[in-house]
């Protein structure tokens, strides 16, 4: 198969040759439906001296399943799912501690485009899929499927780690796509009050369109 991914590290990206994925027994290969380029993927390519050479990039997105293991019980062939950046093997200790995402030391969890090839090609193959990957409901469009995984998530985990709850007054800084998702998330949550650092005005709209009580333009 082809994929895009590194040819050197941090000197050098394109295409590669590889051999397809092959589904292990909690696992399943996917073909690419709708894919979102993320920083961290510029990042890797860029920055990361030990990443290895020949790997595929791409962690976010939305993907058809191919094929499936033997032990996979919730998913089947043709099933259009919407894969996360983080899809960690959940059969360890590190799950126990609430820790995720850091399953088997920082960034573990990230499998696709680190521990292993990513979405930028014709097949790739995702861990635990039963636990790592949602179907999409009816009326979802692709483009908000795949910005679920990453900008969504990482969005609503800011309001989880300060703990937000009912009544709290809450100040964002920064209201880029994922500030904006930490608007929503400390609504859901209950916040009371939350205030808004930002600049631009379609960004500070959507705040209050979000759940915020006022913005405010760090330029003045």
């Amino acid at each position: 198969m082809k994929g895009f991914g590194i040819i050197e590290p941090m000197r050098r990206v394109g295409w590669i040759e590889k051999e397809a994925p092959v589904a292990g027994p909690f696992e399943a290969v996917l073909e690419p439906v709708a894919l979102c380029p993320c920083t961290s993927d510029v990042d890797t390519a860029a920055e990361n001296p030990n990443i290895t050479p020949g790997r595929i990039l791409g962690h976010e997105g939305v993907g058809c399943i191919v094929s499936v293991g033997s032990e996979v019980r919730d998913f089947a062939p043709g099933d259009l799912v919407a894969v996360p950046a983080v899809t960690p093997v959940w059969h360890n200790l590190d799950i126990q501690d609430g820790i995720h995402q850091h399953s088997g030391g920082p960034l573990g969890g990230r499998y696709l485009s680190s521990k292993w090839d990513g979405m930028f090609s014709e097949y790739f193959k995702v861990p635990d899929v039963d636990l790592n990957v949602a179907k999409i409901p009816e009326g979802v469009s692709l483009e908000a499927a795949a910005l679920v995984g990453d900008m969504v998530t990482t969005g609503f985990h800011g309001p989880e780690l300060a703990e937000v709850e009912f009544g709290d007054r809450v100040a964002v800084i920064g209201i880029g796509p994922v500030g904006l998702m930490s608007v929503a998330g400390c609504a859901l949550r209950g916040a009371a009050e939350i205030y808004c650092v930002g600049h631009r005005p379609v960004t500070r709209a959507l705040a209050m369109e979000f759940g915020a009580a006022a913005t405010v333009d760090y330029a003045e």
